[in-house]
């Protein structure tokens, strides 16, 4: 099994919670497959998120951040974990409760995010974006997890946004390959449909893609794109809390009288990598809710 092979240590944790909670251990580990559910279940459209990585330029240090969204039931089950393991010092790990992460940053000097391509290819026997994401973080460097996420088997398709304080790097991960989004340039952003692999599922998953994923990336391209253009950490907040198409917001505020399975912004992240790795993080859908700061390492 991918999980055993990969992120043994993981098991523990999951039957940790398990035991916590007072829930079976089949339940808690299924809780873990938020991707791997959309897939298998057939989602046409699941929730979003949208990132984006600045390399360190202009006096600005190197950047990467997203919105974090999921399914509006799932608000108020944010939780961060501080988390250390055996690679030394901590990781910060965003996560919904009773589950192992979604993204992260640490204390060695970089971290992760993601954003789901539920079009890439799948498969049954592969290892989970959840343990992906914490196999990654769990490495000592940047250069050791980007090795773990170009070597590890995937489950699903996920671009990973990877960054420290010399650089940053977007990889589109399915089963069946591993492409670089724009190798070496110094601004990028992504949405939820692949801009490199091409390593498609087979099937389809109907159209709303074409819209919504389009639109957001589209909105993070005219703030981002100008190389004139100065990007400092307002720029960047201002970007991810941006509505510029209503239609298709970057940041998604939760809709009481809508279904409880339309995505909102739980929450979104900045990671800073200069000489002191910084955190900044919201508790909701940026465009309302406040930012705070957190010193990693």
């Amino acid at each position: 099994m991918a999980i055993a092979r990969w992120t043994p240590e993981l098991d523990a944790e999951i039957r940790g919670i398990a035991e916590g909670a007072g829930q079976p251990e089949e339940i808690v580990f299924a809780l873990q497959l938020l991707d791997e559910e959309w897939w298998y279940g057939g989602a046409e459209w699941p929730a979003h998120c949208s990132s984006l990585a600045l390399a360190p330029r202009d006096g600005q240090p190197a950047r990467v951040a997203q919105t974090l969204d999921l399914p509006q039931w799932r608000e108020g089950l944010q939780a961060v974990l501080r988390v250390t393991d055996a690679a030394g010092g901590p990781a910060y790990i965003f996560t919904c409760a009773g589950m192992i992460g979604l993204v992260g940053v640490t204390a060695r000097g970089f971290g992760l995010c993601v954003n789901t391509l539920i079009q890439l290819s799948h498969s049954r026997t592969g290892l989970p974006v959840a343990f992906v994401v914490r196999g990654a973080l769990a490495q000592p460097d940047r250069a050791a997890a980007t090795r773990f996420l170009t070597t590890v088997d995937h489950a699903s398709g996920q671009n990973y946004v990877i960054g420290d304080r010399h650089g940053v790097a977007m990889l589109e991960c399915s089963a069946g390959a591993k492409a670089e989004h724009k190798p070496g340039a110094d601004r990028l952003w992504h949405t939820n449909h692949p801009l490199a692999s091409r390593d498609l599922a087979s099937g389809g998953i109907g159209n709303d893609w074409r819209t919504d994923s389009v639109l957001r990336c589209a909105a993070l391209e005219r703030r981002l794109a100008d190389p004139a253009a100065l990007v400092d950490l307002a720029a960047v907040q201002a970007a991810l809390a941006s509505r510029d198409d209503p239609a298709a917001p970057v940041s998604i505020v939760p809709d009481p009288a809508a279904s409880p399975d339309k995505g909102c912004t739980l929450t979104a992240v900045i990671y800073e990598f200069g000489d002191a790795t910084t955190l900044h993080y919201t508790g909701g859908a940026p465009s309302v809710a406040d930012w705070a700061t957190l010193r990693v390492g």
